[in-house]
């Protein structure tokens, strides 16, 4: 697991293992799983990614501290590549 610090809701679904994971860290650092990528390649890396995973659903774990442009630029390099469901990751809590 990466670890981030995820904003808290009330209800927190939790995220299926098979499901594929799109980290954003507060310093900026992007993952796909447990991958390392950028900006430029995080399209590609979700692609090969979901080539072997049934699953339609990319679960986003971004940092409550992460910038939210770059979170709304990762998503957008996802739906470049056919990712049409997303999944917020939060931890439960107040």
């Amino acid at each position: 697991s990466i670890p981030v610090a995820l904003p808290k809701t009330s209800s927190s679904p939790q995220a299926l293992k098979q499901n594929i994971i799109l980290t954003v860290r507060k310093d900026g650092t992007l993952l796909v799983n447990k991958t390392a990528v950028t900006l430029e390649t995080v399209g590609n890396q979700l692609a090969y990614a979901m080539r072997d995973n049934a699953q339609d659903v990319v679960v986003v774990n971004a940092d409550g501290s992460a910038g939210y442009g770059l979170v709304v630029r990762v998503m957008d390099q996802a739906k470049r590549i056919g990712v049409r469901k997303f999944a917020l990751a939060t931890k439960a809590g107040q």
